[in-house]
């Protein structure tokens, strides 16, 4: 989606800013000590790690009084400053890709992951955490349905796929 792209992109470039500078970095911990904010260090993000974009944008939202009190501060990093819609962008998509980013934590944290603990999961992730709610804004709908999307193609083409996690899940006892 081109506004969740655009404001990810610009909380990448601001972390970045951050990362490549000793002076930002040092007066962001001066902002965060001041403001009595934890003082954590931005994250990046890593291509090969999607819960990393999740981790970078939770940590620009708990740090983003310190950065924006940095930014203000001096006139030449006015530009890396986000916008108030990208912030608000960047706080609904924390809001979905947080319960995402914990799923897959467990399952990764996991020494063997079988496949039938993760047709529960699938099937929770698309019934409970992607399903429209009332109090969703039109961009959070937009979200969860590309997301569900993206889910369902990648599993559509793979009918074996699931006829293997379905008897998986049926002939596993904890799943009865």
């Amino acid at each position: 989606m081109p506004r969740v792209e655009s404001a990810t992109r610009a909380c990448r470039h601001l972390v970045q800013a951050f990362s490549q500078s000793w002076k930002r970095k040092c007066e962001l911990q001066k902002k965060q000590a001041e403001l009595n904010i934890p003082e954590h260090s931005l994250k990046h993000d890593v291509i090969t790690r999607w819960g990393s974009t999740s981790e970078m944008i939770s940590r620009f939202l708990e740090q983003q009084q310190a950065i924006c009190g940095v930014l203000a501060g001096d006139r030449s990093t006015w530009h890396l400053m986000p916008k108030d819609t990208d912030i608000m962008v960047l706080e609904k998509l924390s809001q979905l890709l947080c319960p995402l980013h914990d799923f897959t934590d467990v399952l990764a944290s996991e020494k063997q992951v079988t496949p039938s603990s993760l047709k529960p999961v699938l099937e929770h992730i698309n019934n409970e955490i992607l399903q429209d709610q009332e109090e969703d804004c039109t961009l959070t709908k937009q979200m969860k349905s590309v997301i569900r999307e993206d889910l369902l193609m990648q599993l559509r083409y793979a009918e074996l796929m699931k006829n293997v996690l379905n008897i998986s899940s049926f002939v596993d006892p904890s799943f009865k």
